[in-house]
């Protein structure tokens, strides 16, 4: 197991794929939520940022949880 003291990681970021597919984009910010929510479950409520989306899908990536 590697220890980094000085490193806080608070959440996870991720842009949806580069397509006009809603459904894969969808798919992928659906993804993304189920891993923050495990990574949650287990260190806790300081692993709180979740950031999708860019311009064009916020909105969608809102609907997925991102804050």
């Amino acid at each position: 197991m590697i220890t980094l003291p000085h490193l806080k990681v608070a959440g996870l970021m991720t842009i949806g794929p580069m397509t006009d597919d809603i459904e894969a984009i969808k798919k992928s910010f659906s993804l993304t939520k189920s891993l923050f929510d495990r990574i949650r479950s287990v260190v806790g409520d300081g692993f709180d940022k979740l950031s999708m989306g860019m311009s064009g899908d916020y909105e969608l990536a809102l609907d997925y949880g991102a804050n």
